[in-house]
């Protein structure tokens, strides 16, 4: 008999049709009683999915705010294009959109759309108060599974500059977003630092039972490295010596106090040498020196704060 396990992939139209069948059956058989469990359904559903991003970003010593509300969202898109969404502004409110959405496209595709559409009513707003009770979240136009052109909220707080700059930094950390989910392996190598390292990253990763992620630092020719590529596995080293690359290795299904390794040592300093010995960022210093000297300065200062972090979560899961 075969016992291997066959893992299901749960997508969002998925999702989609499982509501909308079950809003529909619920009302056939208990009229206005069933529509009302419905909607009571979705915003226990919604709080339960915001208590979960906010138990995430409370472990990744992140403070509940509109902005980590942004950056700890459950649901991505399957591929590209299948949502559309985006900014109308930043303050004094945070005011977002969206344009397409796969829930709506599902709902239409299969004409279930009067069913689908009870998901829409209260779910943003109930995510939003299950990561953290005191916020609100108002729905400004007629959503697009009532009939609106696009959905628009506002996010009662707003985004400042810093905000917004970090909400990038986060959505650019795949090692981070990764992380995020809680059921993800997930690794950070560089063969030529620690071989041993990048070894037990790949032997944990093809033993765990689930999505494993590993991401090596790869020196390639465009990072154009003086001496040439002949000098790739000194460069690993040198990246994580300086801080600028972290050797980390996340397991969920590991003991208490084993969940998360930090592999690489304190920064040691060279920061700025590091990136010297590359053209691509040298070449920076002579064509726009004042430039490269304020860019170059808050890099080395976001490293320094990425690999404190990292401490924090070393600490943190500890414990876990």
């Amino acid at each position: 008999m075969n016992t291997a396990k066959e893992t299901v992939s749960c997508k969002i139209e998925h999702h989609a049709m499982m509501f909308a069948f079950l809003a529909k059956r619920a009302i056939e058989i208990c009229g206005e009683e069933g529509k009302q469990a419905i909607l009571d359904g979705m915003t226990v559903y919604g709080k339960e999915r915001g208590a979960r991003m906010a138990a995430r970003a409370i472990a990744h010593g992140d403070p509940l705010n509109t902005m980590t509300n942004q950056a700890y969202g459950e649901w991505k898109p399957d591929y590209d294009g299948q949502m559309q969404f985006g900014t109308l502004r930043t303050e004094p409110t945070l005011q977002t959109y969206i344009s397409k959405c796969a829930w709506c496209e599902a709902w239409k595709k299969h004409d279930i759309t009067e069913y689908g559409k009870l998901y829409c009513v209260n779910v943003d707003n109930a995510v939003y108060q299950g990561f953290r009770s005191d916020f609100v979240c108002t729905p400004t136009a007629t959503s697009m599974s009532w009939g609106g052109e696009q959905c628009e909220f506002d996010w009662g707080y707003p985004l400042t500059p810093e905000d917004v700059e970090a909400l990038a930094a986060k959505k650019k950390d795949l090692g981070m977003m990764a992380m995020s989910y809680g059921y993800v392996y997930v690794a950070q190598v560089a063969m030529g630092a620690k071989p041993a390292q990048t070894l037990k990253a790949i032997q944990e990763a093809e033993a765990y039972d689930g999505p494993s992620l590993i991401i090596g630092y790869s020196p390639c020719e465009m990072h154009s490295i003086k001496g040439g590529m002949m000098n790739c596995q000194k460069e690993m080293k040198k990246a994580v010596e300086c801080g600028y690359w972290n050797l980390f290795r996340f397991n969920p299904q590991a003991q208490t106090g084993g969940k998360f390794m930090l592999d690489s040592k304190e920064p040691a300093g060279g920061y700025q040498e590091f990136l010297m010995n590359e053209a691509r960022y040298s070449r920076l210093t002579r064509e726009f020196p004042g430039r490269a000297e304020e860019l170059f300065a808050k890099n080395e200062k976001a490293a320094m704060d990425r690999y404190d972090h990292l401490l924090k979560l070393k600490e943190m899961y500890s414990e876990l």
